[in-house]
Order: structure tokens, then sequence, then C-alpha cells
């Protein structure tokens, strides 16, 4: 109709209209609640290398400590088996004791060292002549030669006439003048006690450079090197000897 709105609604419109706006003016579903987002996890930092936890401290300790009782526990074994295999088994046969020339020697060793032979005196001039009708004697210790036979009979080593010479003592030649083999001279190869004329004229069984040895009386070794023969001249008298003598006390 003229003159009216014609954009309002009728009155029967604005009746149902209000329900629809009533509606749609109900109120929402509330929103769900705000989301807040929770810290972020934390990832363990790894230790640096330059220090170590006190765990795995304690298991490198351990580890030493098991290594070093098993190479004591293998050092007291060895020991124990080196130990064993020192002592002698029960059926081995007893270790051999010195053999004889071992002991022998052991006994000579502890023997006091003997003494040597002293010098009493050295190349003492001697003459030993040749008496035609007189006994003359000779006592080496001395050294003395007696033509009246004043020495006593206990004294002499040699007595001396025209007819024969006699050793009252063993009495030898010596290749050697020390006094070793002067001694050995002696024992092993004496001349006979008594030389006839016979034997000192036409044998000539002492001669110049001639050693003799013999034991005195008094135990000492005598040795007279014979550095002359003097012959008499007369057909029935034997040679006067001259000589250096030469005494040793012989060891004890």
């Amino acid at each position: 109709m003229p003159g009216h709105d014609q954009g309002a609604p009728s009155g029967d419109a604005a009746v149902h209209a209000a329900p629809t706006q009533a509606a749609s003016a109900a109120p929402a579903t509330p929103p769900p609640p705000a989301y807040t987002p929770s810290a972020p996890a934390t990832t363990p930092t790894p230790p640096s290398r330059g220090r170590r936890t006190p765990l795995a401290i304690g298991l490198v300790v351990a580890l030493a400590v098991v290594a070093g009782t098993a190479w004591a526990m293998s050092g007291d074994d060895e020991k124990s088996d080196a130990h064993a295999d020192a002592k002698p088994s029960a059926s081995a046969p007893p270790a051999a004791g010195p053999s004889k020339k071992a002991k022998e020697e052991a006994k000579q060793e502890a023997k006091p060292a003997k003494r040597d032979y002293e010098t009493v005196f050295a190349d003492r001039p001697l003459t030993i002549g040749a008496p035609a009708n007189s006994l003359e004697t000779v006592d080496f210790d001395a050294p003395r030669v007696s033509p009246q036979d004043d020495i006593p009979g206990h004294d002499t080593e040699l007595s001396y006439m025209a007819q024969w010479m006699n050793f009252k003592k063993a009495t030898a030649k010596s290749r050697g003048t020390t006094p070793q083999e002067c001694r050995q001279a002696v024992d092993t190869a004496p001349l006979p006690a008594e030389l006839t004329r016979a034997d000192l004229m036409d044998k000539n069984i002492l001669q110049k450079d001639d050693v003799l040895c013999t034991v005195t009386s008094k135990g000492n070794l005598a040795m007279l090197k014979i550095t002359e023969v003097s012959p008499t001249g007369k057909p029935f008298d034997p040679p006067g000897y001259s000589g250096l003598l030469t005494l040793w006390k012989q060891p004890s």
C-alpha cells in the first residue's frame, strides 16, 4: 500500500520471526580448555671425556683388584709347583757322596804343610886323605876329619884307610844337587857299605864331580861334591878326595 514501507514485515511475519531469532540466540557449546604445552623432556647430558663418573671409576678399580688377585694366585701356584719339583721323590736314590779320590785330596789338604829342607851350611871345604897305616874318620855334622880316629863311633859317617873306605850310613851318588834329589838317591841307589882298594884305584868308583849323599848320625842330609881326586903316587895307596860339603836339616 502506498505510503507504507515495503521493507518492513507485517505483523504475522514479525510474530513468526521472533522464535526463529530466539532459537538462534541459544548459548553455544563451550570451547575446550586452552592447551598448555608441557615442558620439553630433558635429555641427560653424557659426561665429558675428561671426567669419570663414580660408577666407571669403581668398575675399573674392581677389575684391577680381580686381575691382581688372579696374578698373585698364579704366582703362588707356580712357586708351589717349583717347590714340589725341587723335592726329591721318595723313590729317588740317595745322592752320591764324595769320591774316594776327593776324600784323599781333602785329607792331603787338611794335613799341615811340611817344612822344607833347611840349610845348616853350604859348600864347606872338606878333604879326606889316604892314611897308609892309620884310620881316618869323618863327621859330616861337625864337620870334622880326624886322622887319629878320635871321633866317637856314633858320630862317624865315614872311615878310611889304605885297604878300604867304609860308610857307616847309607851313601849314594846323586845325579842332582837339590836336597830332594840327594835324599832320593840315598833311598833308592846306595853304594856298597864298603869300597875296597881295587874299587877306588882300579875301578875309580869315586871320581871328580861325583856327588855323594848320606843321612848323618844326627838325621841331617849331607852332600859332598868331589872337586878333586889326588893320587898319592904310591902303588898301593888309594887317592885322597877333596870336596865341598853341604848340610841340610830334613823336614819334620
